[in-house]
């Protein structure tokens, strides 16, 4: 069985995936139990882990709209991916964002890749494309990473309907857990990097969700019905 930690398991998309991790032993790494802004904290936490899933983040702090970046996020990913090495747990996936490009002015051609040179749309983008690049750079250490760029989870669990391109970017409850699943359970990444966009399907997805993992979203292809501008 493998051993998962998740950071930030008290969150929404925490309390989404431990009761659908029942084939995992999990470990719940949540404020005020483990203080990861410690690394003594950090490296006790992740000892005998297989799997991290990096979802804590003060969002109250820094978010979209803050346009402020948290030293606390910066030294919990810093102390997470150290202490994933130091204790040579394989894998770590981290929650990224689709705000690490700027979608809402997305006119194409096609869909935005992962491949495109991001263009963050906030602070906040900025500061989880950091996370990204800080673990790649940890990955040319042995350290598998894979970068979900999560799009938007309701706690409803039904697409925004006030704005297209945040209905584009929605990203159900079901697709959320079967995406961290598939990243915990691929029996390799390759070149020990992967970024994947975390967002459903549906007509009018602007992001391509392609990727080396085998993840495939679903969803409703119907022409989203946005009531106001």
């Amino acid at each position: 069985m493998k051993r998962v930690a998740i950071t930030g398991a008290s969150g929404l998309i925490g309390t989404l995936l431990v009761p659908s991790l029942r084939d995992y032993k999990v470990s719940r790494l949540s404020l005020p139990w483990s203080d990861l802004r410690r690394y003594a904290t950090a490296r006790r936490a992740l000892a005998r882990q297989d799997v991290v899933i990096h979802l804590a983040w003060n969002m109250a702090e820094e978010n979209i709209f803050t346009q402020s970046c948290s030293a606390e996020n910066t030294a919990i990913f810093f102390n997470i991916y150290k202490a994933a090495v130091e204790n040579r747990v394989r894998r770590v996936i981290v929650a990224s964002s689709v705000h690490v490009d700027d979608f809402h002015n997305w006119n194409g051609p096609g869909l935005i890749t992962v491949d495109k040179l991001p263009a963050p749309d906030s602070m906040y983008g900025a500061h989880k494309l950091f996370l990204e690049a800080v673990g790649q750079q940890y990955s040319r250490m042995g350290l598998e990473v894979v970068c979900l760029r999560l799009g938007g989870v309701q706690r409803n669990n039904l697409p925004p309907t006030h704005s297209l391109t945040e209905n584009a970017v929605f990203l159900s409850h079901e697709d959320c857990i079967s995406l961290v699943k598939c990243a915990i359970d691929a029996p390799l990444i390759p070149h020990g990097f992967a970024i994947i966009h975390g967002v459903s399907d549906s007509a009018n997805r602007i992001h391509d969700t392609a990727n080396s993992l085998g993840w495939r979203p679903t969803g409703q292809k119907e022409e989203c019905k946005v009531f106001s501008a």
